[in-house]
């Protein structure tokens, strides 16, 4: 009797450290695909900052100040708001920003649940 006492003890012990264990392993993996998702979004805000840089010199913008800002919504939404200063921007026509914005919009990532909002500012 004892022997049965004692072995349903050890039994439900070993059975609440593998509770214990396999939910540790699970939020580990979940905190390691997290990062993994991050240092995929980082590079990919890298590589845009880039080319939006390259465009801007080739189209006569060099040293363009270039910010992208990322906001992180509760239901994992992401909103970019890009920013670009150059003095050359106060004497472009409303047209003019409008198929700059267009152009870089249109060399941007596309990821579900992305959005970018984009200003274009000069000394004025």
């Amino acid at each position: 009797m004892k022997r049965n006492v004692y072995f349903s003890a050890a039994a439900a012990a070993l059975l609440l450290m593998f509770m214990v264990l396999t939910g540790a392993i699970v939020r580990i993996q979940g905190h390691n695909a997290e990062k993994e998702s991050e240092a995929r979004y980082i590079q990919l805000e890298r590589e845009y900052v880039g080319r939006m840089r390259e465009m801007l010199d080739a189209a006569g913008f060099r040293n363009s100040g270039v910010m992208l800002t990322r906001t992180v919504y509760e239901d994992n939404t992401k909103e970019y708001c890009v920013a670009i200063h150059h003095s050359r921007f106060d004497s472009l026509s409303a047209e003019e920003k409008e198929a700059l914005v267009e152009e870089l919009r249109s060399m941007g990532f596309e990821e579900k649940n992305c959005s970018f909002v984009y200003s274009l500012t000069g000394n004025a």
